[in-house]
């Protein structure tokens, strides 16, 4: 469902490595992957899928916990921003900054990965 998001922006690569397994709901689980990866490829300009990277990864902790990881090659938030980035936003309907939308979608799907 990404794919058309990433395809003209990126390179997909996926760093599968071995993780323990999890008690999840499995539909709150793929929406926020899918809302991760959809924002990482709306952080890069198109165009240019061959010079940047959006990277998934999976991997064990020192703890044990399974991790599931996104990276990319995209514009970053502002830090003034940074601490927002989980925090419900109330966007007014005539002022839509894509950062604070991303930063609202990164609070619902804290909310959907810890229920």
């Amino acid at each position: 469902m990404a794919a058309p998001e990433i395809r003209n922006r990126a390179q997909l690569v996926k760093d599968y490595q071995e993780v323990p397994l999890i008690y999840a709901n499995e539909g709150r689980l793929g929406q926020v992957l899918l809302n991760l990866l959809v924002n990482a490829a709306q952080a890069i300009a198109p165009h240019h899928a061959d010079e940047n990277e959006i990277r998934l990864v999976t991997r064990t902790d020192e703890l044990g916990r399974a991790v599931v990881e996104v990276h990319d090659t995209g514009c970053g938030i502002p830090e003034e921003l940074l601490g927002q980035l989980f925090r419900p936003i109330r966007l007014h309907q005539t002022h839509r900054c894509r950062h604070r939308a991303r930063a609202m979608d990164l609070s619902l799907d804290r909310v959907r990965a810890e229920r």
